[in-house]
């Protein structure tokens, strides 16, 4: 009798638990990285930090007169074809137009973070960490990416605005 109670009973716990109401899934955030400006051209995605990072004097060294500012810039490869990157191809551009390429700091300092010349395959992403010097005082205006395959990316810090050439 016993045997049947409990028969009856894990029967009962199964049934309530199958008939249960169902709970949907969270829908995905639909809201924008808003940490990151971004540009697209031809299954390839440009990322690159709102703001620029200045490094404090005491935990980098530079010439007189420059600072130094990090900038995260991330490349992804959605086209069919294997992408190559490099750090060469990405220029920060002032207001008065005086054009900085980055740092060999870069390569000392940030080591796995940095971002480093490759071949990006099919569906991947890279890039990193850059590190820039640039004169004291002066407000960096954009970023343009351009290599060697013809992508070409113009982001405006100011307006967030992102043109692809």
């Amino acid at each position: 009798m016993k045997k049947y109670i409990i028969i009856i009973l894990c029967v009962a716990f199964l049934l309530a638990g199958c008939t249960g109401s169902k709970v949907p899934a969270p829908k995905p955030d639909t809201t924008p990285n808003t940490n990151h400006l971004t540009a697209q051209k031809d299954g390839i995605t440009l990322e690159v930090s709102r703001e620029l990072k200045t490094f404090p004097k005491n935990m980098l060294a530079t010439k007189e007169g420059y600072d130094i500012v990090g900038l995260s810039v991330i490349v992804i490869n959605k086209s069919q074809q294997n992408v190559p990157i490099s750090p060469d191809y990405v220029t920060l551009v002032a207001i008065d137009n005086t054009t900085y390429k980055y740092s060999e700091i870069t390569e000392s300092v940030t080591g796995k973070g940095a971002f480093r010349k490759v071949t990006l395959p099919p569906d991947y992403r890279g890039g990193g960490l850059l590190l820039f010097e640039i004169k004291k005082g002066i407000k960096i205006n954009k970023v343009i990416y351009k290599d060697q395959m013809n992508h070409e990316f113009n982001i405006n810090f100011e307006s967030g605005e992102s043109s692809s050439v």
